[in-house]
């Protein structure tokens, strides 16, 4: 019997016999997620006008005089007033086309924010943000100190990206570490709506919110359900550094934290759980998410940081914000995926619906394919984030802060579903090879466009109006880099978003299998068999 005999010429274990498919380390996912995220973070903050994102210029007024050291002074956490370069209070000229998405950005009176009224530069001036925590402003607003003009506050943007891009890319490491099938690895996408990418681009503690929210929804998971014994502490250190930060980074993100552990932990039985918070390495890192926690909570609490300056109207009651917000929960829902400028320029129908559809495809593979209790808890979970949630909120806020609501303000709940569908689906990973494949493919392709075209849309409203000419080149305000650019810059984020997709996630069970198979076969066929053969020729050269 020779070698050949015994190979098979043809087939699937032939072709992956040698395997060339290239996987990502989680380092690697790290640096490529990082680098695909900071690129479209920094296309919005350079292609996008100052203060062209909701509240803009109440966080630029707030991270500039937190530069200066302006905290807990009395000024400013009772009268919400800072002291801060004139330059940083007159940025608001920006907002003259704010809530008309036919007027474009170069009808305002952007020259004047460069001139000087005050004899030393420096102005008081209130801002509805300078109670929020400080968190988001320290790690941003550095560029003030250096920097008097437009250049500071477009460094702070770009912080601020980089920043989100940090805290999405430790999603996706955790994503790549759970060792998730391709499949199941890319629809945890599926929550990272243009919204995200547009206020990370903007000064917003959002920004900040956001893209944590994401990072401890993967690590959380990663967590309970794929964690040996060997890696639980490490692991846990960094579960406990990303929920500190995102439990100071805005008012509700307390709340938002409790509810998704609520939800992960229902996920899966309580065994699970219980086995990472009996063992002792995981106390200390507990203990101190829920000191961070608390300091936070009490920050929101003692600074009043959720209340608002005037009192709402009469008219507006709980069970009017109640019935407001169910009116309007499609249009929440339409916020939260892209709505941009002060939400005034919602994205093409035809993005809109072709993003959702890795959700809708997510929630489809969950009803057909996940146990009882994980289709129960995805779905309620989807119900009580985009329904339920928004009502109680809103209208419990009816005496505080009125009509208020955006659908921004839940997205950090709906990035949830997504990812807990990823984490559910890898347990029933059966997909073939090139399906899966071609459908990993398609959503990288379907992400980077509505991702590029969310970019492109709102430059063209800015540069011309929503209903005007596509020859964007005539405005006379033009964005810090040139126009020439935009494809350059989309076209390099498209293929790291591209190589991060196919190349992120785990091969599938079934091919896994195959790789085991191929193995078995060296070890108890092939090999034999060249040993075999080798003696056969021995032989035949001592007969010789």
């Amino acid at each position: 019997m020779t070698v050949d005999s015994v190979r098979p010429s043809s087939g699937l274990l032939t072709r992956n016999t040698k395997r060339s498919r290239i996987e990502l380390s989680p380092r690697g996912v790290f640096w490529v997620a990082f680098s695909a995220f900071f690129i479209l973070t920094t296309a919005w903050s350079l292609y996008n006008p100052l203060t062209a994102s909701p509240d803009e210029q109440s966080h630029i007024k707030k991270a500039a005089a937190t530069a200066y050291g302006q905290i807990f002074n009395e000024e400013i956490l009772v009268d919400r007033v800072v002291e801060i370069p004139e330059v940083y209070r007159d940025v608001s000229y920006y907002l003259c086309n704010a809530f008309d998405r036919d007027v474009p950005i170069s009808e305002c009176e952007t020259p004047l924010v460069d001139t000087q009224e005050s004899p030393d530069g420096w102005v008081e001036t209130p801002t509805p943000a300078a109670r929020y925590n400080p968190l988001y402003y320290a790690l941003v607003s550095w560029p003030a100190l250096f920097s008097h003009s437009r250049v500071g506050i477009y460094l702070m943007r770009i912080l601020s990206g980089a920043l989100a891009s940090f805290f999405l890319a430790l999603g996706f490491r955790s994503l790549s570490q759970a060792k998730l099938p391709g499949v199941s690895f890319t629809l945890a996408a599926a929550g990272l709506t243009p919204m995200v990418f547009f206020l990370a681009g903007s000064v917003n503690p959002q920004a900040l919110e956001l893209s944590s929210a994401f990072a401890l929804w993967c690590q959380l998971l990663l967590v309970i359900r794929r964690t040996p014994s060997s890696e639980l502490g490490p692991r846990m250190w960094l579960l406990a550094f990303i929920a500190s930060v995102f439990a100071n980074s805005r008012g509700l993100t307390p709340f938002f934290m409790t509810l998704g552990l609520l939800g992960i932990i229902a996920l899966q039985p309580w065994k699970q759980t219980w086995t990472v918070i009996k063992d002792r390495r995981s106390w200390l890192p507990i203990l101190v998410t829920f000191l961070t926690t608390l300091a936070a909570s009490i920050w929101i609490l003692t600074t009043g940081n959720l209340t608002s300056e005037e009192a709402p109207a009469t008219l507006v009651t709980p069970r009017f914000l109640a019935m407001y917000t169910l009116r309007h929960t499609d249009d929440y829902i339409v916020h939260a995926v892209g709505s941009f400028g002060w939400l005034h320029a919602p994205m093409p129908l035809w993005a809109f619906l072709l993003f959702t559809s890795a959700f809708i495809g997510a929630l489809l593979l969950i009803w057909m394919l996940a146990k009882r209790r994980e289709r129960l808890v995805v779905f309620s979970s989807g119900i009580l984030f985009c329904l339920i949630v928004p009502i109680v909120l809103h209208a419990s806020q009816a005496s505080s802060l009125g009509v208020m609501w955006q659908g921004r303000y839940i997205l950090p709940m709906i990035m949830l579903i997504p990812v807990m569908a990823s984490y559910v689906l890898a347990d029933y990973d059966s997909f073939p090879e090139a399906p899966s494949a071609r459908a990993i493919s398609a959503w990288a392709f379907v992400f980077w466009l509505v991702q590029a075209d969310s970019i492109v849309f709102n430059l063209h409203r800015q540069l011309t109006g929503v209903a005007g000419t596509w020859k964007l080149y005539i405005s006379p305000w033009q964005p810090p880099l040139p126009l020439w650019t935009v494809p350059f810059v989309l076209g390099a984020a498209g293929a790291l978003i591209f190589f991060l997709f196919t190349r992120g996630g785990a091969p599938s069970h079934h091919t896994a299998r195959v790789f085991e198979d191929e193995t078995a076969l060296e070890r108890d066929v092939l090999e034999p068999a060249d040993k075999e053969a080798a003696s056969a020729v021995e032989a035949e050269e001592r007969t010789r």
